[in-house]
């Protein structure tokens, strides 16, 4: 067994223990039996506190099936070995749990701790592009699977129905919003809730995640994120979440999550969380405070990409509206690249996203497809005789370096993780602006 391997095992011996914030001799003594089996040293110890749990959950998955089967019954052992295994410490066996289940394709994401994260209590349906299969059988089993949430002390956030339940008193969001943020006017608070009432399980995803707690990860499926508790590391405070991609059937999933995560808690009673939003409540705490912070953070500003045809200067520009300003900045690509751009976000709209694997024939049939549409965009936005070929690496590469580095870089765009590129793990290129988001001059 490797050292990092040995190192990444007492990194979760070490955070289930402290899980309760309460440590017996039988479960020192139990860590000490863990540290001669596994012949973790005093110096792995150590350095162990280097490593995040997402580290250390990443070295452990490639254990065999075997030694990952033991290692999870001998962490389930230590939580039982004060005699009760607390929530807490059950959170992070629903983790490993998930994570060395081998068609879960579960993981793990640790992130510096900051004034806005998701509670322990909150489990959160975001996706990168929707999902009409899994969203309809959210839709279908809603009832079903909040209240299945709800057993394991779990509030389960749908965006569609946190939207649907905020907005469905007249002005009560507006009214909240002014007395709450608070904001200095009418317009200022209107502005903040429409930006709630516009949100989606993707731009959660890409907004809060992303932007905001600093997720680095490629989400390739719908997925469920809980946090799970958190960590020291090199004396930085650290919050851990599993992510746990959803199958195609959320209902029997949720069940199965939710009785192994009560049969790991030895305890005979429990509390149901009672922190429904209906049509004349808003409940300040949980994740309706944590989305609240959100679009408050940023005052209701609201950003659009403005598309102008055949000019040789900017084709693109940045329209940011606040309620007390409008500014319209050049984004600062060629047209090429502003073109290329365009094409990257039509892609992403109607077909998932611009595959660039050029390893079968298939593949090389539906690069060909791809170069006639981005042509087609091209032409309609510039005026040249020729155009690139984008189905050269090469050629490329240069033109997606600008463009993100264009994004990144501009000084007045606010929602930043929604408009920048990103490749997939799958070599997928994607740009998740939404249609509503794009004005083209005529």
């Amino acid at each position: 067994m490797k050292d990092i391997t040995r190192r990444s095992i007492y990194r979760v011996i070490y955070d289930m223990i402290k899980a309760d914030q309460l440590i017996s001799s039988n479960e020192i003594e139990f860590v000490k039996l863990l540290c001669q089996k596994y012949a973790i040293t005093s110096e792995m110890r150590e350095t162990a506190m280097e490593l995040s749990l997402q580290e250390s959950m990443e070295e452990l998955m490639q254990l065999p099936a075997g030694q990952q089967k033991t290692l999870f019954e001998n962490a389930a052992k230590l939580t039982l070995s004060d005699g009760t295994c607390c929530r807490e410490e059950a959170l992070l066996l629903l983790a490993m749990h998930e994570c060395m289940n081998t068609g879960a394709g579960a993981s793990i994401v640790s992130v510096p701790w900051g004034d806005i994260m998701l509670d322990n209590s909150q489990v959160l349906f975001v996706e990168n592009g929707y999902d009409t299969t899994r969203n309809e059988a959210i839709t279908t089993h809603y009832t079903s699977l909040y209240n299945s949430f709800r057993v394991g002390g779990f509030d389960f956030v749908y965006m569609p129905k946190v939207v649907e339940q905020l907005t469905a008193t007249e002005n009560l969001l507006n009214d909240i919003v002014f007395y709450l943020a608070p904001t200095g006017s009418d317009a200022e608070a209107d502005a903040v809730a429409q930006s709630i009432r516009t949100l989606t399980t993707e731009s959660l995803y890409r907004e809060l995640l992303i932007g905001k707690l600093g997720f680095n990860i490629n989400l390739d499926e719908p997925s469920f994120v809980m946090r799970i508790g958190f960590s020291m590391v090199n004396n930085m405070r650290m919050a851990n979440y599993l992510v746990v991609p959803l199958t195609t059937e959320p209902q029997t999933q949720v069940n199965d999550m939710m009785t192994s995560f009560m049969n790991y808690q030895n305890q005979s009673s429990f509390v149901i969380r009672n922190c429904t939003v209906n049509s004349n409540t808003f409940v300040y705490a949980g994740f309706y405070r944590t989305l609240f912070d959100l679009v408050t953070y940023r005052q209701g500003a609201s950003c659009t990409l403005q598309v102008h045809p055949y000019n040789h200067k900017n084709v693109l520009s940045i329209l940011t509206v606040t309620p007390q300003s409008e500014t319209d900045v050049p984004v600062n690509i060629g047209p090429k690249e502003a073109a290329f751009y365009i094409f990257l976000i039509d892609e992403t709209i109607n077909y998932g996203g611009f595959p660039t694997s050029l390893t079968t024939a298939d593949d090389a049939t539906r690069m060909k497809e791809a170069q006639k549409r981005f042509e087609k965009t091209y032409f309609s936005l510039c005026n040249r005789e020729t155009a690139p070929d984008i189905t050269n690496a090469d050629i490329r590469r240069p033109m997606l370096s600008k463009i993100r580095k264009a994004i990144e870089l501009h000084p007045t765009l606010v929602q930043k993780m929604m408009f920048l590129p990103e490749t997939t793990a799958g070599k997928v290129i994607k740009v998740h602006v939404e249609k509503r988001n794009i004005v083209t001059e005529k």
